[in-house]
């Protein structure tokens, strides 16, 4: 396959936090196995916190920097970097780190573990997306001996994320018969694949049913549902969609005032919006799906 100093612009990084909030150890690595940092840090605000599950206790930190003290020469490693390698990378550590001052570039590549795992290992043997894949599980279903005494420390988790990579990158490459391509182009072929099949995953997990149900004379109750729900003598309606999501956005505004997240009771139901609900339709689009995703989150938080 192409020699791995190809990647020698990628970096690889894994962070720990003390209550998931303030840093305590970073560690980052070059793509071609170089480790660029390791530090632990002094977090700036707290100052007792759980050691689970990095083992960091306050006395281990107290005579280390702030992060602060080392935000430039962080900085300057970001900046050189042309992707960035993690599990849940995006999410996690580096909207931690943009917490803490270290800004990113937008054309800096996010390479996500879980969706390497997904396409080259996951989808053939029937792995859902959403199932929590963490490192242990990727590195012992490629075959990489983990040693678990030494896990949740940054600069291992690092190395250990980093094999697991180059093993996803030689595997996905050896199916796909392009072994000897560029690194850019194997990684331009994945994601192509991957765009395509998360889109057929979202398509397929956002459809499902809407259910209006009434017992006696209680309160209705708007059911969603991914399967057909069973029809019964308490069913009023029931309607298909493409997009749940979009749907509770819609329903829970049209029969009660308010967004509500999931499942929800409601008092009243006219004629009128009777025969609204049962000619409802609608289309599953990506960018509807994330804007409704946020409206029901906050929703969520404020129910």
């Amino acid at each position: 396959m192409t020699d791995l100093s190809q990647l020698a612009d990628w970096i690889c990084l894994d962070a720990e936090f003390a209550e998931g909030v303030e840093m305590l150890e970073l560690a980052i690595m070059s793509g071609d196995g170089r480790m660029l940092y390791s530090q632990r840090f002094r977090p700036a605000t707290l100052q007792r916190w759980r050691s689970y599950p990095h083992g960091i206790t306050p006395e281990m930190v107290e005579n280390e920097p702030l992060f602060a003290e080392c935000r430039q020469e962080i900085q300057s490693i970001i900046d050189s970097a042309s992707h960035v390698i993690g599990f849940a990378v995006a999410e996690n550590d580096l909207r931690k780190l943009h917490h803490e001052g270290i800004r990113t570039d937008e054309s800096l590549g996010i390479v996500e573990i879980r969706d390497w795992f997904w396409i080259t290992h996951g989808l053939e043997n029937g792995l859902d997306y959403r199932q929590n894949v963490g490192l242990n599980t990727c590195c012992r279903e490629l075959g990489i001996d983990i040693d678990e005494s030494l896990e949740h420390s940054a600069a291992y988790d690092t190395e250990c994320t980093l094999r697991a990579f180059t093993g996803l990158l030689r595997l996905y490459a050896e199916k796909r018969g392009i072994a000897n391509a560029a690194v850019e182009e194997i990684e331009r072929r994945f994601a192509e694949e991957f765009a395509v099949e998360k889109d057929k995953y979202d398509r397929a997990n956002g459809a499902g049913y809407c259910c209006i149900l009434r017992r006696g004379d209680g309160p209705y109750q708007m059911k969603f549902s991914k399967e057909p729900p069973a029809s019964g003598p308490d069913t009023i309606a029931v309607v298909a969609v493409a997009n749940r999501k979009k749907a509770m956005v819609k329903f829970s505004q049209m029969l009660t005032g308010k967004i509500l997240y999931g499942n929800f009771r409601f008092d009243r139901l006219s004629r009128r919006k009777l025969e609204e609900f049962k000619a409802y339709t609608d289309d599953y689009e990506a960018d509807d799906e994330q804007f409704n995703s946020k409206l029901l989150r906050l929703a969520g938080k404020f129910r």
